[in-house]
């Protein structure tokens, strides 16, 4: 059932729903999210590093451009590195995240900052300035119940920035069942541009933008895309890269192997086309992900 209308909506793709009048994808049957391994939180290879205090730098720029300075809480903040860097700018940082193998590597500076849960949050009874969700609402069982929940931690005026996966990408029409973002069971909900916004209008929120601009991770996911496609081996670049291949000990030397053998004789060739093309995506609304910019009505 939709998570926002609960209507049965159209079947789109294998284990997937379309609800036309809430424009949003949906997991069908909807069962229970996986979680991620353990190991998905481990540390980090250099490659990823460098991507990612890249990453964290322009999602900071993208709230401080909302919000000078405050108070925050991050939904779904993993092991804490976006916290980590608004901490060290000066932000009074909050954050939630369920899965105890992301809680157990926090730093020391986040400990007990970070709730189990929603109602923990709720429970401690702060308000905030910003309210940040990355690649998380695509996660929860009701995500405009979330939204609700989470605009009532926000003081009157408060911004809230979102980023999801777009369903309406190119990406995700190229790469069907081996679109990088589609990760059932663990992702529930796929939401479209307008999906997005109108989840935000209905939980009570002012929408201020709805864009595409996320060049580094849009990139990435349209050559992980292009890669499964190309090598079936669904994406092997990325737990390379990210975990050093920490989630295939199971492999053997020979798998693995050959698993590099395809994805650098094929990478040389569609990295160059993806870079190129992703621009050209986010100007025509289709590329691989999407945020929204909304503040809460006073």
């Amino acid at each position: 059932m939709c998570p926002f209308c609960g209507k049965e909506g159209t079947p789109c793709m294998e284990g997937l729903r379309f609800c036309p009048a809430c424009k949003v994808g949906f997991a069908h049957p909807a069962g229970s999210a996986g979680d991620y391994y353990p190991e998905y939180y481990g540390e980090l290879g250099p490659f990823s590093r460098a991507l990612q205090e890249r990453w964290l730098s322009a999602k900071r720029r993208r709230i401080e451009s909302l919000v000078p300075r405050g108070r925050v809480l991050d939904f779904g903040c993993g092991s804490g590195a976006f916290l980590r860097v608004l901490q060290e700018a000066g932000w009074d940082v909050r954050g939630v995240e369920p899965m105890e193998a992301a809680r157990a590597r926090l730093c020391a500076p986040l400990r007990g900052k970070v709730h189990p849960s929603l109602e923990a949050a709720e429970e401690e009874g702060l308000r905030f300035d910003a309210v940040t969700l990355w690649h998380s609402l695509e996660h929860v069982p009701d995500p405009g119940g979330a939204l609700r929940r989470l605009g009532g931690l926000l003081r009157g005026g408060g911004a809230l920035y979102a980023a999801v996966p777009n369903f309406e990408s190119l990406e995700r029409r190229i790469g069907g069942t081996q679109w990088f973002s589609l990760d059932i069971p663990r992702h529930r909900t796929h939401f479209t541009p307008e999906g997005l916004a109108r989840a935000l209008s209905d939980a009570g929120f002012a929408v201020e933008s709805v864009r595409q601009r996320a060049f580094t991770y849009d990139s990435f996911a349209l050559l992980q895309t292009l890669l499964n496609k190309a090598t079936g081996d669904r994406d092997f670049l990325y737990d390379e890269l990210k975990r050093g291949g920490s989630m295939r000990r199971s492999w053997s030397r020979f798998r693995r192997a050959g698993a590099w053998v395809r994805t650098l004789t094929a990478a040389p060739f569609i990295l160059p086309a993806a870079l190129a093309a992703v621009p050209l995506l986010q100007a025509l609304g289709i590329s691989g992900s999407v945020e929204a910019a909304a503040r809460k009505k006073p």
